[in-house]
């Protein structure tokens, strides 16, 4: 508890401030949405999406920020009370992997040279459209590990060199805090 309500406070002291500073970020925007995304602040992610939406930040910064960004590991891992050297090497780690794959994305991007027009939505149908993603995946990941349990994706992770890390990724990619905590969770137990 003590842990979300420093989060929410640290989110609204620096919210507005985070977002206008990745804004007029330019091309260090990988840099500093690398640096920004480890700095617990409950939707930060999405508040980068929306950014990037909006055309205001490149697609290296909004992969940084999400690379970077630990919001529920954190809270999990102190209620667990892992030592802080490992939670403090695993930001490092996401940090410097969302700095590096910003970058390169955002070079290749330039190099490209294409534009990656989006179409302009207005807020409310972008507002609908995300609420309904989000509740369509959630009960379906909601409903998949109520039915196959942690247990049983946790034995589809553990021991396979390969397939286990593509999974967890996979998992990861679900805009989800449940499939945020159970790979924190699977983690700690060290699956």
């Amino acid at each position: 508890f003590l842990t979300y309500l420093a989060m929410e406070y640290l989110e609204h002291k620096t919210s507005a401030r985070t977002k206008k500073f990745v804004k007029d970020s330019g091309k260090a925007g990988p840099v500093i949405g690398a640096l920004l995304g480890a700095v617990p602040q409950c939707g930060f992610s999405t508040a980068a999406s929306n950014l990037y939406a909006g055309k205001v930040i490149t697609m290296g910064t909004l992969i940084a920020i999400f690379m970077s960004t630990s919001d529920e590991m954190i809270p999990v891992f102190l209620s667990e009370q892992v030592d802080v050297l490992v939670l403090v090497k695993l930001i490092l780690i996401k940090v410097f992997i969302g700095l590096i794959m910003g970058v390169v994305i955002d070079l290749i991007v330039r190099r490209s040279k294409k534009s990656y027009n989006m179409v302009e939505k207005s807020a409310l149908r972008h507002t609908i459209t995300i609420f309904a993603f989000i509740v369509v995946i959630s009960f379906a990941l909601n409903t998949l590990i109520h039915f196959v349990g942690e247990e049983t994706l946790g034995n589809l992770i553990l021991n396979k060199p390969v397939i286990g890390p593509l999974i967890a990724g996979i998992i990861g990619l679900i805009p989800n805090c449940a499939s945020s905590v159970v790979l924190t969770q699977l983690y700690i137990e060290g699956v």
